[in-house]
């Protein structure tokens, strides 16, 4: 199966197009996809705010990521999905023992991209910054299918098909090596509202 093409789906209109300043013009103009300019410079946001504290987990593999596509289309069932693409380089922080990317940060972008996908439904269906921000992931699938070398420009593509703040949400990522037209990983991605502590009343 070849990796997905960079394409622009069949236009739709979500949300307004304003141009936003809060990110560096290129970032948001090199972002392809169908979604508004106000969608794109959301996802843009959410990404910065996943990477907010400095000493964070895995900061330096997140500064590494580039969004290049944010798209929502409809379905066969007639619901939204979205799909985020970004593409990163494997670099020597992401390393295992044989100078390929470590399982883990396999996992941690599965999580990172299939996330923001999930937020980018989000503000498309209700027109807002995301409230599912605070869920937690309850299970993360995942299938390693080839290995990604040092220097290897990856893809990651993140979809998601339906969003509920009050249930658990499910999304999906798949990884794909631009170099040698293969797949590195797929991942299945559930996530959920977190458990409310009990009142000590």
């Amino acid at each position: 199966m070849a990796p997905p093409a960079r394409r622009t789906p069949p236009s739709e209109s979500y949300g307004d197009d304003r141009t936003s300043t809060r990110h560096p013009p290129n970032a948001l103009a090199a972002i392809q996809g169908n979604a508004s300019c106000a969608l794109k410079d959301g996802t843009l946001t959410m990404l910065a705010l996943f990477g907010s504290q400095n000493n964070g987990f895995s900061n330096s593999v997140r500064d590494q990521v580039r969004i290049t596509e944010v798209s929502v289309t409809r379905g066969e069932s007639g619901k939204s999905q979205a799909q985020v693409v970004c593409e990163l380089e494997v670099c020597k922080d992401m390393l295992n023992i044989v100078d390929s990317m470590h399982g883990g940060c396999t996992v941690f972008l599965i999580d990172e991209i299939s996330t923001l996908a999930v937020n980018a439904l989000e503000m498309h269906v209700y027109q807002a910054m995301p409230t599912t921000i605070m869920n937690v992931s309850q299970a993360i699938n995942t299938v390693y299918h080839a290995p990604a070398p040092f220097g290897t420009t990856l893809r990651v593509v993140g979809s998601c098909i339906s969003v509920d703040e009050n249930s658990a949400l499910f999304c999906r990522a798949e990884i794909w090596d631009i170099n040698n037209q293969r797949m590195v990983a797929t991942g299945t991605h559930i996530k959920m509202p977190p458990s409310q502590p009990k009142s000590r009343l």
